[in-house]
């Protein structure tokens, strides 16, 4: 892991990361809707306002990252979960990691108890 990579990681807020987190587990590309419905059933957010604003923030989050071109926005056309509904309009948005060892790199830093409950909950979510 590079010293560039961690320093631009120890820059970004807690909430970006632990997005990013989600992100790398999720693949190389995502969808804001697919980062938006793992972090509200992490987070237990149930209220529409509430995923509302959850999921601004959360599109807010993905937008530094292609700011710190750590992320970029994907053509349309990427595989996604397409099921997931959401009262958010244009979660559909897709996003990739700018280069594989972004994603590499937050995948080397995670736990690997966090690693296999976010996979789980991916799988969930892509069984229904």
């Amino acid at each position: 892991m590079s010293d560039v990579f961690i320093q631009q990681m120890d820059c970004l807020d807690l909430v970006i990361r632990d997005i990013l987190q989600v992100c790398a587990v999720i693949g190389s590309e995502f969808s804001l809707l697919e980062v938006v419905t793992i972090t509200e059933q992490r987070l237990r957010v149930i209220d529409n306002t509430a995923r509302f604003e959850h999921a601004q923030s959360t599109h807010s989050s993905l937008d530094i990252a292609v700011q710190e071109q750590i992320l970029e926005e994907a053509p349309e056309g990427a595989k996604t979960i397409h099921h997931l509904k959401h009262p958010y309009p244009n979660l559909n948005k897709i996003y990739r990691f700018r280069h594989n060892r972004w994603r590499e790199s937050v995948l080397e830093m995670m736990l690997e108890r966090r690693k296999l409950e976010l996979q789980e909950m991916i799988n969930k979510l892509r069984q229904e």
